[in-house]
């Protein structure tokens, strides 16, 4: 586990680079939330902390950790370059279990080479 000064620094990185690191901003954001390191910043909440921090609402911190999740649940199926770009993109998924998930983004990459979220959208319906 790193510390909690190169996680911030992970997360303020990602959040001025753009969408393509989801993955390591929401792992930071896990990392932080479970090991309870915003305390050693004299937070009582990760709520607060991330708000105070990062200008984040709670509900964004949520959803990057959900979509880091996912990201992980993806990666061992498919190489780098074929695992979503953004958050937006992973976001149709996170009302699916698990094994459906895998499912469907190959769905979603034999159509779309470079999907985007109304892709997912399209593709996941016919999960459902």
């Amino acid at each position: 586990m790193e510390n909690l000064s190169e996680l911030e620094q992970e997360i303020r990185w990602g959040l001025q680079s753009g969408s393509e690191i989801v993955y390591r901003v929401g792992s930071a954001l896990t990392q932080i939330r479970d090991a309870k390191l915003y305390r050693e910043c004299g937070y009582r909440s990760f709520e607060k902390y991330v708000q105070d921090q990062f200008s984040m609402s709670r509900a964004r911190a949520y959803h990057l950790i959900s979509a880091a999740e996912i990201i992980a649940d993806l990666k061992p199926h498919f190489n780098d370059k074929a695992l979503p770009k953004n958050e937006s993109v992973v976001r149709p998924l996170m009302k699916f279990p698990k094994d459906k998930r895998v499912d469907i983004w190959g769905a979603v990459l034999a159509v779309y080479p470079d999907p985007r979220r109304e892709d997912v959208l399209s593709i996941a319906q016919s999960f459902a």
